[in-house]
């Protein structure tokens, strides 16, 4: 059932590129249908090593994270974990230009610092002729890592870094989505020999989901500037909660602050991203994301919520206290689901409802074994907002979602 051809055609595809560590995929190519990049060839059974490893068809969230970290402490929310902080970097450079408390990026370059790793893996957009895309690639530069800073609200091709996996022998952190953590974490155990890398440490983000490049083009287009002139563009930066800038390669410069840019326009997140239950990286020895309670967004620093899920990751992030890299304030398992409740409610609560609709719509829905409420919610409510979905695509496509919507938005940003 799970085959790459079931996959791709039931956009269940992120374009993460991890199934290209099998060689008969014959790399991973841009497809206009999925606005993401995808394997080349997709006619590859379910018993193929793509197949195995995509983490687009699913993954076994509740027994790979038993294993990986025991069964210590469990939340439905949070997944496993050991110690739960929020924290903030205490260098104002990486503060400059991070999505919230800068913890990913300090942590990384502690790392490096350090002697922990010899290199990390980063991100970075990269603007072209041929518009927005992403290169993800290891490295022990910290300036590499800091150009790295932001959220990457888009689909990430991780097939260069498999590459680089497969070819470098020492010691490495690698930071990427839930669901990229989850397929790196299903390769270890289908193709051991395959990453020669020692995976170290894995860092993850709290996620939402994200959208597809279509979304990008088009809110540079609201933003008057010509998506295959850009030198420069991020989603979030310069402090919590950041802004989205575009900077052509005439020195015009275009923003707005997160999230008002988000409805702007009327694509929606990515379908595999609507039937994900991993909220928190349930797979990542760290995971990090945006302290969304007011006793952290009224204090004069912006502040992330830190689940670390091992010893290794709470000693570290200890260590880094000690040294003053990092400022850790004292946080509970409920203090973080708070600061996530719109999301989690969405994963974990209303999920199985989701899929329910979905599979009755004849959508492609991925398999796990668990990870979300087991209870029915409405039914009702998912076909409400599936039905919103549409009507909402279907106006952005004729042009009439700016003008019932759009210039709404676009005045209220200002």
């Amino acid at each position: 059932m799970f085959d790459l051809k079931y996959v791709i055609e039931h956009k269940l595809c992120m374009g993460c590129g991890l199934c290209a560590i099998d060689p008969e995929v014959n790399g991973m190519t841009y497809s206009r249908k999925n606005d993401c990049n995808i394997p080349v060839n997709k006619f590859l059974d379910e018993n193929s090593l793509a197949s195995k490893v995509c983490p687009g068809k699913g993954y076994s969230i509740i027994s790979y994270g038993k294993q990986l970290y025991g069964e210590q402490h469990y939340d439905l929310n949070l997944g496993n974990y050991q110690y739960l902080t929020a924290a903030h970097t205490s260098d104002s450079s990486i503060l400059q230009n991070a999505s919230s408390g800068g913890v990913v990026t300090a942590i990384l370059l502690y790392m490096l610092r350090h002697n922990v790793v010899d290199k990390v893996s980063a991100t970075q957009f990269c603007c072209d002729r041929q518009g927005v895309h992403t290169h993800t690639f290891l490295t022990d530069s910290e300036e590499e890592v800091l150009k790295s800073q932001g959220s990457k609200y888009c689909p990430v091709d991780l097939s260069n870094l498999m590459e680089e996996l497969h070819d470098f022998e020492g010691r490495v952190a690698i930071m990427a989505t839930p669901c990229a953590i989850a397929g790196i974490r299903t390769i270890q155990r289908e193709a051991p020999n395959y990453i020669k890398s020692d995976i170290v440490f894995t860092v993850a983000n709290f996620c939402g989901g994200f959208k597809s490049f279509k979304n990008i083009k088009r809110l540079a287009e609201i933003h008057k500037v010509d998506y295959y002139n850009l030198k420069e563009f991020r989603f979030r930066g310069d402090g919590q909660p950041g802004s989205l800038r575009f900077i052509d390669n005439n020195g015009k410069v275009a923003s707005t602050a997160y999230p008002k840019y988000v409805g702007l326009d009327g694509y929606s997140k990515m379908s595999r991203c609507f039937v994900c239950p991993d909220a928190t990286g349930e797979l990542a020895d760290f995971s990090c994301g945006d302290a969304w309670i007011p006793r952290f967004q009224n204090d004069s620093h912006p502040w992330s919520m830190v689940i670390c899920r091992n010893k290794e990751a709470t000693e570290l992030i200890k260590d880094m206290e000690k040294q003053g890299d990092v400022i850790l304030k004292k946080v509970s398992k409920e203090e973080i689901i708070a600061s996530q409740k719109i999301n989690l409610k969405s994963k974990k609560i209303r999920q199985k409802a989701r899929m329910v609709v979905y599979k009755m719509l004849g959508r492609g829905v991925p398999l796990f074994d668990g990870g979300y409420s087991d209870e029915l919610s409405s039914i009702s409510t998912e076909c409400k907002v599936v039905i919103k979905h549409w009507l909402t695509l279907c106006a952005e496509k004729t042009g009439l979602y700016m003008c019932l919507y759009g210039y709404k938005k676009m005045n209220n940003k200002k």
